[in-house]
């Protein structure tokens, strides 16, 4: 048999009672049981936040001097300043993804 139990403060878990029969006894055993799945949603959740964290900070850097790489080549400009200048405004854009996720 299994009882749940849930309350306004987002705890639920259960009791269970089992009956053991053998041969030699004939007893009950009562398991009650506790857990959180808000809490530990939250904390998947913010796992999965943080770890995504690095792909945009990489995605950024890279999409930006991607795009100041074929710009250079467009231009045929010798000098890759616009790949420089490119790769500065993705390190940017990765610092002030950082920044609105911890502000």
């Amino acid at each position: 048999m299994h009882l749940k139990n849930s309350n306004s403060f987002g705890w639920s878990g259960g009791i269970d009672i089992i009956r053991n029969k053998s041969v030699f006894s004939n007893s009950y055993w009562i398991f009650i049981t506790l857990d959180n799945q808000d809490k530990n949603r939250k904390h998947f959740n913010q796992w999965i936040r943080y770890s995504l964290l690095g792909l945009e900070m990489a995605g950024a850097v890279f999409i930006s001097t991607y795009l100041g790489y074929k710009l250079d080549a467009w231009i045929e400009n010798h000098t890759p300043w616009f790949t420089i200048l490119f790769l500065f405004f993705g390190i940017a854009g990765a610092f002030y993804t950082v920044y609105k996720m911890f502000k």
